[in-house]
């Protein structure tokens, strides 16, 4: 359905962003959002060269037409944003920023083989772009390219360590490449981590690989996590059945 999410900070206006997610998306696609948070009684809506370091000794017109892309994908103007985007990297072609948030409209727009360009571009001009590098590992998810997907959540932990989306996005990937023992290791990183306690397709994952390992009573644990953390989630009833009948094998 569609949900609203809010980020609310100490020092900062409160921001909004919408986003839509498919009744019958596959299991575990990831869903990447930028929010540009404004600290208080700041006017103006969008990221300047001030605020935001990835525009330092970028041209002013190539800014201005980058700050549109952001107003626009704001008001969920995927197709818009990507305009404006580029006609920022037409002004300033090493405008990695400008590629990144590309990508990340033609992720809302559920393009990823056109994200995947985008994505790579931004790398291309600053490699140590993290943001670049996790859109990129999800747009490769999306494409069900799983070898390497996990390869980009990968070199993304490699950079930073304490990631639990990271950690569970590459987990997945390695359980849609059947490498379980991995994946489970990754998932249960995944919520371990700061942050990552609420993730309740970790427990999904962990109990469908407990459950391929005959451990029956930890598969019904982590299944019920699952529950806990998502009631509503559109295969709850068959995941309730699932629990009844490991608890009967327990």
């Amino acid at each position: 359905g569609n949900y609203m999410i809010t980020v609310r900070a100490n020092g900062y206006q409160t921001e909004n962003e919408s986003m839509t997610i498919e009744r019958f998306a596959a299991a575990g696609q990831g869903y990447q959002m930028t929010f540009h948070l404004r600290v208080l009684g700041q006017t103006k809506t969008i990221p300047t060269a001030r605020s935001n370091a990835r525009l330092v000794g970028v041209p002013k017109d190539a800014v201005d037409k980058f700050e549109k892309g952001i107003d626009k994908m704001s008001k969920n103007d995927a197709k818009g944003a990507v305009a404006s985007f580029d006609e920022a990297i037409a002004a300033y072609p090493q405008f990695a920023a400008a590629f990144y948030e590309k990508g990340a409209a033609y992720l809302k727009l559920s393009d990823p083989d056109k994200a995947t360009e985008s994505f790579v571009k931004a790398i291309s001009i600053d490699n140590t772009y993290l943001e670049a590098k996790y859109g990129y590992g999800l747009a490769q998810f999306q494409r069900k390219n799983y070898e390497v997907s996990a390869a980009a959540f990968n070199d993304v932990l490699q950079q930073k360590q304490d990631m639990p989306e990271a950690h569970l996005n590459l987990g997945i990937s390695l359980f849609y490449l059947k490498n379980v023992d991995a994946a489970e290791a990754e998932l249960k990183k995944s919520v371990s981590t700061k942050g990552g306690e609420d993730l309740a397709l970790a427990h999904l994952y962990l109990g469908q690989i407990y459950a391929e390992k005959k451990r029956n009573a930890d598969a019904a644990t982590e299944l019920q996590k699952y529950l806990d953390l998502a009631p509503k989630a559109p295969n709850a009833e068959r995941i309730k059945s699932a629990i009844a009948n490991l608890k009967k094998q327990s």
